[in-house]
């Protein structure tokens, strides 16, 4: 007796992309628990990495300083989320948008001058992922402060998936956002 098999089906499997309001019906229906730390990218859940002290300080201190220079003109937010038009809802680790911004919605876009990432163990994740929807959904600019490397990432002018100005800059050099091109900031 003779057993033939099939040919394997080689197809990879399909994804269930989740909607922003199906991500919210979940959230608020408790279905994650409590201490998750879940974002949105693109349509796909992630589980964020834990957050380690060389960051968690790297984004207080941060924060704090940009805080006491931009407070009066713009809200500066560090990991909570905003919206993107692409199915996502990232949480990035410091956010500067419109201080008019209505309470009941989150940041998008249009109101967002700045996005900011503190990268070690996401750097990888940053510097695609991310970096990929922050463009497409036209985040202004977006910077990645590189932990492992030691630098900061500039991105700016999305164009597609991409930006089409990046350049980096070495500790001991300000830097300054497009949205207040006048005063460097000591990013580090």
């Amino acid at each position: 007796m003779t057993i033939t098999l099939e040919q394997p089906d080689l197809t990879p499997p399909r994804k269930h992309r989740v909607t922003v309001a199906e991500f919210e019906l979940m959230i608020s229906a408790d279905v994650f628990a409590a201490e998750s730390r879940l974002e949105l990218l693109n349509g796909e859940i992630i589980e964020m990495s834990p957050i380690g002290i060389p960051h968690a300080k790297c984004v207080r201190r941060l924060s704090k300083r940009l805080d006491r220079k931009f407070g009066d003109r713009v809200e500066v937010d560090t990991q909570n989320p905003i919206e993107l038009p692409s199915d996502g809802r990232p949480q990035p680790d410091i956010v500067l948008y419109d201080l008019e911004l209505d309470e009941t919605q989150l940041p998008r876009p249009e109101n967002i001058h700045l996005v900011i990432e503190i990268s070690d163990s996401t750097l990888n994740t940053d510097r695609t992922t991310k970096l990929a929807d922050y463009a497409r959904d036209g985040i202004k600019e977006y910077w990645i402060i590189n932990l492992i490397h030691n630098q900061l990432e500039v991105y700016r002018d999305p164009d597609g998936m991409r930006y089409a100005t990046t350049f980096t800059v070495k500790p001991g050099q300000g830097q300054a956002c497009l949205a207040f091109p006048d005063e460097p900031i000591d990013w580090r």
